[in-house]
């Protein structure tokens, strides 16, 4: 039997990048059968976010607006969720640009049976490269080229796929991660739940996105987190590319940086390590 699928975008204030999104979405292959929704998820949006989604014509996609005030991508995410009708759902973001074959490759081992959750690749706009940036750099803005795919142990919210049976063991994203809060990370603590649950993650190499930030987002050099081992032991900033986050997070009550969100999250679950990293969002 044909797919029913449900695409998820939350955005915030991005009115023409969203645009150039949407356009970009109606290049993409529906096979025949397919029954395929849009939900785009506005996050507070106080520019023309709105009539951009009404005015979008992607048949046979059917486009829904859906407007979430409280601020926290997470927020919007859960929102989505909860009007999705289709039995796949697949997020992706307000500034990609899509292969014709993108929502089909994304689908396929979850329709096939694979799988019950899909991640895919995603490259980097060349406009938006910086001399100065390593891979780790890059995964800031969700390039996933150093990801070896045969081995996928998390998924990247902008091209990233799951039956939606899989929310009734994980209920859906934690409101206090993501843009809007903590600042990122949903999706990785989302991945480590679908996997201590059970359920597969298969990656998808040969699906790919582009990730085009629109004018208005110029890139910079990343602030410096403050870096610590639990305890306060200085903890190496290379680190951050090997943690994996863990299935569980904790604010650090220490007050050993005073005001600003913090947070500790463990690299290893169940270690007996003090490692920790210290992320610190003052200012």
């Amino acid at each position: 039997m044909p797919p029913n699928v449900t695409i998820i975008i939350c955005t915030r204030n991005r009115a023409e990048s969203l645009r150039l999104t949407l356009e970009s979405l109606r290049t993409v292959t529906v096979p025949e059968g397919w029954m395929v929704e849009l939900l785009v998820v506005d996050n507070g949006s106080t520019d023309g976010t709105r009539a951009v989604v009404e005015s979008a014509d992607l048949s046979p996609i059917e486009v829904r607006y859906l407007f979430v005030g409280k601020p926290g991508k997470s927020r919007a995410l859960n929102r989505g969720l909860a009007e999705t009708t289709g039995e796949i759902v697949v997020f992706t973001d307000d500034d990609v640009r899509m292969h014709p074959l993108w929502l089909v490759k994304i689908c396929q081992p979850i329709v096939h049976g694979q799988a019950e959750c899909t991640t895919g690749h995603i490259k980097l706009a060349p406009h938006l490269s910086r001399p100065w940036m390593t891979n780790l750099h890059r995964s800031y803005l969700a390039d996933t080229s150093d990801r070896n795919f045969s081995d996928v142990q998390e998924m990247v919210g902008a091209n990233m796929a799951f039956l939606r049976k899989v929310l009734e063991k994980v209920t859906g994203f934690d409101s206090e991660l993501g843009p809007g809060a903590l600042g990122f990370a949903e999706d990785t603590f989302f991945s480590k739940q679908l996997l201590q649950a059970g359920f597969l993650l298969l990656g998808v190499a040969a699906n790919r996105l582009h990730k085009s930030k629109g004018a208005g987002h110029p890139i910079r050099r990343p602030r410096r987190f403050a870096l610590y081992r639990h305890r306060s032991h200085t903890c190496h900033a290379r680190t951050i590319k090997a943690a994996a986050f863990a299935y569980e997070y904790r604010e650090d009550v220490g007050g050993q940086m005073g005001g600003g969100m913090k947070y500790v999250l463990a690299l290893d679950q169940g270690t007996t390590s003090s490692r920790a990293i210290l992320f610190d969002r003052k200012g």
